[in-house]
């Protein structure tokens, strides 16, 4: 992070004011925002720099978590009160979903504040695997290679095509057989995605299943 000129800080910043134990975003406008996403260190500013690319950039906070222990509830809980029309938040990190802030604040601090999910990568074993060929992705490429999009996460989750869904083919009725054929070709082409498609398929099949 030292060498992000986004990260410099001024003198002003060393001279006046106090620590912050939760950073919000004093660019966004309130009324504007549709997407926040809450984060802590680095990843930071690959979503600046991120959103700063997007046509519709306007639509996303961007909060930093300063002291991650103790965890700073109330300032989180007003600043996702800040954005009158928020319609989702997201934790982004560099991290897997087992590893860094993610497993203590999903548990423990979230659900007081409200429903926050997760953008990133799935659990993993570690994050040094000794090739660059297997390591995951991290930053902006990591948020991407994992699903997320800026309302994302691309940065940062798929709500962006699901809306495009909705708006270009949302009155179609399609038989479950043909969304399997769909599945499956989609498999495919990402067999990355396999194990996601694959639990999908199942929570949809069993969906009025009263004992699953």
């Amino acid at each position: 992070m030292l060498k992000r000129k986004e990260a410099a800080s001024q003198p002003g910043d060393f001279t006046s004011g106090t620590f912050q134990p939760l950073v919000g975003d004093a660019n966004a406008d309130p009324a504007a925002v549709r997407t926040l996403l809450l984060c802590s260190g680095r990843i930071t500013w690959d979503l600046m720099v991120e959103r700063g690319k997007r046509d519709d950039g306007d639509r996303f906070a961007i909060a930093r978590v300063e002291q991650l222990y103790p965890s700073p509830d109330e300032l989180i809980s007003a600043e996702i009160a800040k954005y009158p029309d928020l319609d989702r938040v997201r934790w982004v990190q560099d991290e897997p979903a087992n590893m860094g802030p993610w497993p203590h604040y999903g548990l423990d601090v979230f659900p007081a504040a409200r429903a926050v999910r997760r953008a990133g990568l799935a659990a993993g074993l570690v994050l040094a695997v000794g090739g660059r060929r297997q390591a995951p992705p991290r930053g902006a490429e990591g948020a991407r290679r994992a699903g997320v999009r800026l309302g994302l996460p691309p940065m940062y989750f798929t709500d962006r095509g699901i809306e495009e869904l909705e708006q270009r083919r949302g009155d179609e009725e399609v038989t479950l057989a043909w969304l399997a054929e769909r599945l499956q070709e989609f498999t495919d082409v990402h067999p990355e995605f396999e194990t996601a498609v694959e639990r999908f398929a199942t929570w949809l099949a069993r969906l009025d299943d009263p004992e699953d």
